[in-house]
């Protein structure tokens, strides 16, 4: 399923891109995801942030989905943010392979305090017929 939004902000580029380029921030902002662990570069391993040493922008996510008479938690994992100099990305999935993602922030200042957000999401989720079926 492909989606696009356009925003507009009262707030500065620089504002705006300080929460989309945080892994945190932007979990929370989408809320259907969790970190859980952040990828270690020097251990090669997701751990808890206690444990973090080089950090590298890659984690071990939970996912939630559902209503709230069946809510599924699902473990997966988020990558980014990778930035260009036209874009900010995020892409992730389940280890289970049901859900993939990508989404693509473009920045664009109309003013001091104005920011255009242009943000394109890319999600599949592939259901099997059991699934449907329960």
């Amino acid at each position: 399923m492909m989606y696009s939004k356009e925003l507009i902000i009262e707030a500065s580029k620089s504002t705006v891109l300080g929460v989309i380029t945080n892994p945190f921030y932007f979990a929370g902002i989408v809320g259907h995801m969790g970190i859980l662990r952040v990828k270690d570069k020097k251990k090669g391993v997701p751990v808890t942030p206690e444990d973090l040493t080089e950090p590298v922008n890659e984690f071990e996510v939970s996912y939630g989905f559902g209503t709230p008479e069946k809510f599924n938690v699902v473990l997966g994992y988020m990558v980014g943010p990778t930035v260009t100099p036209n874009s900010i990305t995020y892409s992730g999935a389940t280890y289970d392979g049901h859900f993939e993602w990508k989404m693509d922030f473009f920045i664009t200042p109309l003013g001091p305090s104005k920011t255009k957000i242009y943000i394109a999401v890319d999600a599949k989720y592939k259901v099997s017929t059991l699934d449907r079926i329960f």
